[in-house]
């Protein structure tokens, strides 16, 4: 028998009656690293004392959705951790630290965890110019006695010639991400065009199924995964709009429009276990699980009638600003000044007039700060830096930019602040008067704060979190 139990997010406990394997395990209540972009969603908590004993624990990249240090701290330290061979130094680094032997997991090979197999493939990256899923490798688990499998592509698109490595695969669960978040709450004067139904995202889903199928005809059943946190605290008003489509509806419109298909499509919660065996799908087993058990959801919070991003607070404890004050966070900027060139926005800026629509073209950033007024910074293209400059309205002077506070900028650029408890956690509101000319994102941030872009600043980020992780006492044991 082959079994894919799900754990929440993209999360996968696989095994055959020999081996147990987790597949980028997420365990604890907080989301992000260091806790700070939100909670697990759908609300349950693990009991990892009531896991089963395990082989090996697989990462398929290290986004903090995926690598998340306060659940691998419960798993016994003589577990060896596969991690994709493409994922940063730091983190293989800070796994080491933690105690853990660290194993590369490599593209288009096979490896062997006693009687699973764990076969990658590569993603398509060249024809996502905005993507910054490096380190992914498709991947399928299969059982060696053949009784089943999970395939999933986890968050890049398939390169088309890794589909037919999967040609082979055992038939089996294939997981299909849902991905989609609408950030568009954090910018003004907001959306420029609607996002799209709930119906559009299932027919690009189906479509996806539907080459996997062409290819490897390996499908028992689908599972409609990911979207495995929510914002908390203050705000809570902002997940009706960041996730307008929940895995639920997103399945039920899957089936809508395929009701030919031989299988079921399905949203799994936390502990939904998948039983296969000799290559048919024996059991869907909902949440029973005794390590899995529903918790109340945090309390709501409305919109806030003013300024949003003030009454949010800033995302650091102490809203602690540099010692030196903007100086010093001005030096800090010049790597973000100097990775803008060439890029994108870089391109836009050198493509319009010196207005636009009747703003000046440049971009700016006005930086929060709790008693004091905001600071403001011009990027000046032609001198690689950021300029203070006397605006007391940006928004209306500036064609585009991005409002956030000053001690979460400065904790970002140290490292100290992980870039999804910045970008997409309401802690940045962006401004673009004509998005199609000239358009600064939190996203511009969040390629800039790549582990493999800012290796010193990943160092010093995993190393508190290893810090942080060190009291945990371990409860999953190696089998």
């Amino acid at each position: 028998m082959f079994q894919a139990t799900f754990l929440g997010h993209q999360g996968w406990m696989l095994a055959s009656p020999s081996t147990t394997v987790l597949l980028d395990p997420l365990l604890v209540s907080r989301f992000g690293h260091l806790g700070r972009l939100g909670t697990r969603y759908p609300h349950f908590a693990v009991a990892t004392r009531q896991l089963p004993p395990i082989d090996a624990a697989v990462i398929s990249h290290e986004h903090d959705d995926h690598l998340d240090f306060p659940s691998l701290a419960r798993i016994a330290r003589d577990v060896p951790i596969y991690l994709s061979s493409r994922s940063s130094v730091a983190a293989r680094t800070a796994l080491t630290r933690l105690g853990f032997a660290v194993r590369a997991l490599e593209p288009q090979t096979e490896t062997q965890i006693g009687d699973l197999t764990v076969r990658t493939g590569v993603g398509d990256l060249v024809q996502r110019p905005e993507c910054d899923e490096w380190d992914v490798f498709p991947l399928a688990v299969t059982d060696t006695d053949g009784h089943g499998s999970l395939t999933s592509a986890v968050d890049a698109p398939l390169a088309p010639d890794s589909w037919h490595r999967f040609a082979a695969v055992t038939p089996g669960l294939l997981a299909h991400a849902n991905n989609f978040t609408d950030a568009s709450v954090q910018t003004w004067p907001g959306p420029t065009v609607p996002p799209p139904d709930v119906e559009t995202l299932a027919n690009a889903a189906n479509r996806r199924i539907e080459r996997h199928q062409l290819a490897a005809q390996t499908s028992l059943a689908v599972a409609v995964v990911g979207g495995g946190w929510r914002l908390d605290g203050a705000r809570t008003w902002m997940n009706a709009e960041l996730f307008p489509h929940d895995n639920a509806a997103l399945a039920r419109a899957m089936c809508r429009q395929r009701p030919s298909w031989p299988f079921d499509v399905v949203a799994p919660l936390p502990g939904h276990t998948f039983s296969m065996r000799h290559g048919r799908l024996e059991t869907v087993r909902p949440t029973d699980h005794a390590a899995f058990r529903r918790t109340s959801p945090p309390a709501s919070a409305s919109r806030p009638s003013g300024d949003w991003l003030r009454a949010h607070g800033p995302a650091t404890d102490t809203g602690r600003l540099p010692p030196r004050g903007l100086a010093e966070l001005r030096d800090a900027l010049h790597d973000l000044a100097h990775y803008l060139y060439g890029r994108r926005v870089y391109r836009q800026l050198h493509s319009v007039g010196s207005t636009l629509n009747g703003t000046r073209s440049a971009l700016a950033l006005e930086l929060l700060r709790d008693r004091d007024p905001s600071w403001v910074l011009e990027y000046r293209p032609n001198a690689a830096e950021f300029v203070e400059v006397a605006c007391d309205d940006p928004i209306g002077t500036y064609a585009s930019g991005l409002r956030l506070w000053a001690s979460d900028l400065d904790a970002f650029l140290r490292g100290e602040l992980p870039p999804s408890a910045l970008c997409y956690a309401g802690r940045v509101q962006s401004w673009n008067h004509n998005p199609a000319k000239l358009r600064l994102s939190p996203h511009d941030l969040w390629m800039f704060g790549h582990p493999l872009h800012r290796p010193g600043a990943a160092h010093r980020l995993y190393d508190a979190l290893v810090s942080g992780s060190r009291d945990i006492v371990p409860d999953i044991p190696r089998a």
